[in-house]
């Protein structure tokens, strides 16, 4: 694995999902065919008719917007290069959607000890501030980084379909 795919906390992004370009491409594409073609109009004509069925398409302006989260979710570069996320996170967005390159609390912690890594940090299975990331990534985070530890970056493998903890669970 590409060694600058590694964060500093031990995850990986070649298996986060925020890195999947397929579901932000897709989306980006979605969005521009519904705004060419004018189907959130359509919808929303139909949608104030009689007919049953259209009814719930008065709701579609939500989902255009929940469109726009989802793509302002995509990462645009690597934690270790950026020092930092560049997902957005909840304090960094307030009245639309505010993107810029934030520190998470394990990022501010490594970098106040000096470390490259939570590999480095003797305090790497009782951490609080990783709390967040064992409820979504389970033990992997550290799993990595104690294979870090004993073998080096190079021996870290992609965990593909099995990252998430609910992945974990269902395999």
């Amino acid at each position: 694995m590409d060694e600058k795919l590694i964060a500093p906390c031990g995850m990986t992004c070649c298996d986060c999902l925020f890195r999947q370009e397929r579901i932000y491409e897709t989306a980006k594409s979605f969005k521009a065919a519904i705004n060419e073609l004018e189907y959130d109009k359509f919808l929303l004509h139909f949608s104030r008719t009689n007919i049953p069925f259209f009814n719930e398409f008065k709701r579609f302006p939500q989902f255009l917007e929940l469109l726009d989260k989802i793509i302002a979710l995509q990462c645009e570069n690597v934690c270790m290069e950026a020092r930092g996320c560049s997902v957005p996170s909840a304090d960094k967005v307030f009245g639309g959607i505010v993107k810029a390159t934030h520190k998470c609390d394990v990022l501010l912690c490594i970098e106040s000890k000096g470390y490259e890594g939570c590999w480095n940090c003797d305090e790497l299975e009782e951490c609080e501030k990783k709390k967040l990331f064992r409820s979504t990534y389970g033990n992997v985070p550290v799993e990595n980084c104690k294979i870090i530890r004993d073998k080096g970056k190079a021996a870290v493998e992609p965990r593909e379909n099995k990252y998430y903890i609910w992945q974990q669970e269902n395999k």
